[in-house]
C-alpha cells in the first residue's frame, strides 16, 4: 500500500509527512515547519514518494 510506503520511507528519513489515506485514494503533504515552507528536502521527499507511487501501481 502507498501510505505504508511513504511511512517507512518517511521514518527512515526522519521525516514527518502528513499523510491522510481514504478510500481508493491518498493525500500527502510535505512542509517544513521551522521554515513554513518547503524546502530542498521537501522536494527530495516528494520524489521518493512518487517513485513509491509508482511501484505501488504497477504492482
Amino acid at each position: 500500500m502507498f501510505v505504508n510506503k511513504v511511512g517507512l520511507i518517511a521514518e527512515a528519513e526522519e521525516y514527518h509527512p502528513a499523510l491522510f489515506p481514504a478510500w481508493g485514494k491518498s493525500k500527502v503533504v510535505f512542509w517544513t515547519h521551522k521554515t513554513n515552507g518547503l524546502t530542498e528536502r521537501d522536494f527530495y521527499m516528494v520524489a521518493k514518494a512518487d517513485r513509491a507511487f509508482d511501484t505501488t501501481m504497477k504492482g
